[in-house]
């Protein structure tokens, strides 16, 4: 691969994955507090709006064993998020390669 294709693939890469990581981000993030206060309560739901990297392992761990799979919406949102960081990390390691 050129240098200036793979920097090009990897801006690409950056493009799509960061705003969709952005946007998934806020919505896993709402949606953690609506889950911890309905199934926990007010405490709960204030601990996850402050800890939210904290809450959101915490409720992806107690959905999915409450689920008995892994593949229910909030985990699977869970993973797409944990997905793209995977993809802008791998695009800016190419923007980074093709510039030595």
């Amino acid at each position: 691969m050129t240098g200036k294709f793979k920097k090009g693939v990897g801006y690409v890469l950056v493009g799509i994955a960061y705003p969709i990581m952005g946007i998934l981000g806020l919505v896993i993030h709402i949606w953690t507090i609506v889950i911890a206060f309905t199934t926990s309560g007010l405490v709960s739901a204030v601990i996850s709006l402050m800890l939210p990297v904290v809450a959101q392992i915490y409720w992806f761990i107690k959905v999915w064993s409450i689920a008995e799979t892994v593949l229910n919406q909030y985990c699977l949102a869970i993973l797409v998020y944990v997905g793209c960081w995977i993809v802008i990390i791998i695009g800016m390691r190419m923007v980074d390669s093709s510039s030595s």
